[in-house]
């Protein structure tokens, strides 16, 4: 029964009540719209008429958003058309952009692979090398001694150092060039993580435009549990 002396809210949640029966009644029948289980403007009522009997300690605005879910009806879950052909075109955009990262990291990577495998046969001639030089001195050593036994321990030793010379100008760059090789391995682990990251992301672009929704599933709007009291000030209805 609806009295004359009850406020304009109570008037609008009798009414919206009236309303859910109904729409209970007739929820199989064709062309029936669920409804929420509130009223927007039955709420912002009621906090209308809460603000003019009692002091607002600034909780109010908080606690419509208590209960904002509940009012919730099908058409507000309902997404654009619009919206979603926007957000289509963007996502397509996204898509050919990671496509276009993800090939130009896989291209850096074939160039470091590339460009490794070509410092290790560097690395490979650089120690024959090596060895020629270390054959050599062994045998410019041969030679000094067979020919000149008075000299041999001078010459020796600057063919020794002749060779040490050499060796450590080409051990170093076997050093320099392992190190080149470390920081190429390393670029190419952290692409190789970029292009992971970057496929994963297009997986899921690929994956929302292939299952493209128009319509929010209504048991994803969850409302707020608690309890909500008010009263006069300093009833500490909000500690």
């Amino acid at each position: 029964m609806i009295f004359l002396d009850e406020s304009e809210s109570e008037l609008l949640a009798k009414i919206h009540m009236i309303k859910l029966y109904f729409n209970h009644a007739l929820k199989n029948e064709e062309g029936i719209v669920r409804l929420p289980k509130l009223d927007a403007r039955c709420v912002t009522k009621a906090f209308e008429e809460m603000r003019r009997g009692y002091e607002d300690d600034g909780l109010f605005d908080e606690m419509i958003q208590f209960f904002l879910p509940l009012t919730v009806n099908d058409h507000e879950l309902v997404l654009d058309a619009n919206e979603i052909h926007l957000n289509t075109e963007e996502k397509h955009r996204t898509q050919s952009q990671y496509e276009e990262e993800i090939r130009d990291l896989t291209r850096d990577n074939e160039k470091i692979i590339e460009n490794i495998e070509n410092q290790k046969k560097i690395i490979v001639q650089i120690k024959d090398e090596r060895q020629r030089m270390y054959e050599k001195l062994e045998n410019d050593l041969q030679e000094t001694k067979t020919k000149r036994l008075n000299t041999y321990a001078k010459e020796k030793n600057e063919l020794e150092q002749q060779w040490s010379r050499k060796d450590n100008i080409q051990s170093d760059k076997i050093k320099k060039i392992k190190k080149d090789i470390n920081q190429m391995e390393t670029n190419y682990k952290a692409n190789e993580t970029l292009i992971k990251e970057k496929r994963n992301l297009l997986n899921t672009i690929i994956d929302d435009l292939n299952n493209q929704e128009t319509y929010i599933d209504d048991k994803l709007v969850k409302p707020h549990r608690g309890f909500i009291m008010y009263g006069p000030p300093g009833n500490e209805f909000s500690s």
